[in-house]
């Protein structure tokens, strides 16, 4: 499993068409990057389980029109998210994944604290391997149903989950 986390800054002073070109190519180098070490079958009767946990924070955001703008007074807003994958093979190509997560997060204002702590997205998929390459390269397929397991309810703020 390959973790790739990249933090774009200065990216303010550029145009709005050169700030989406660099975006662009940091996420095609993303996918390039993860994809080349994922897809690995689990095999017929053994199971895989990997914890993981990210830590994420901001001094800022991006609005719908690209515009970036800092919190006020030193602002910050923090994640913290805690996930569990696993992996069960059903048969000698095919094996069943999922993954479930805990995500904490808040914002700090101005005299404003505003926290929210729920579970995430989870997902429950398919994987089927296509073909192996010298028994340590693989190719597989990897289908996944995405189910939200958060309500966002007004006056619980920060949202989980993609708004």
């Amino acid at each position: 499993m390959c973790i790739i986390v990249f933090k774009i800054t200065g990216l303010k002073k550029y145009s709005k068409k050169r700030r989406m070109k660099k975006i662009i190519i940091i996420v095609l180098l993303a996918i390039i990057s993860s994809t080349s070490y994922a897809g690995f079958p689990v095999g017929r009767g053994k199971y895989l389980l990997v914890p993981s946990y990210n830590l994420y924070t901001a001094r800022g955001f991006w609005d719908k029109d690209g515009t970036y703008f800092d919190y006020t007074n030193n602002g910050r807003f923090t994640s913290h998210y805690f996930g569990l994958y696993g992996g069960i093979g059903i048969g000698d190509k095919l094996d069943l994944i999922g993954n479930i997560n805990y995500t904490m997060q808040s914002l700090r204002e101005t005299n404003r604290i505003q926290s929210n702590a729920s579970l995430g997205d989870a997902t429950v998929g398919l994987q089927y391997l296509l073909n192996s390459f010298d028994y340590y390269k693989f190719l597989t397929v990897t289908g996944s149903l995405i189910i939200p397991l958060y309500t966002n309810t007004t006056g619980k703020e920060p949202f989980t989950g993609f708004q």
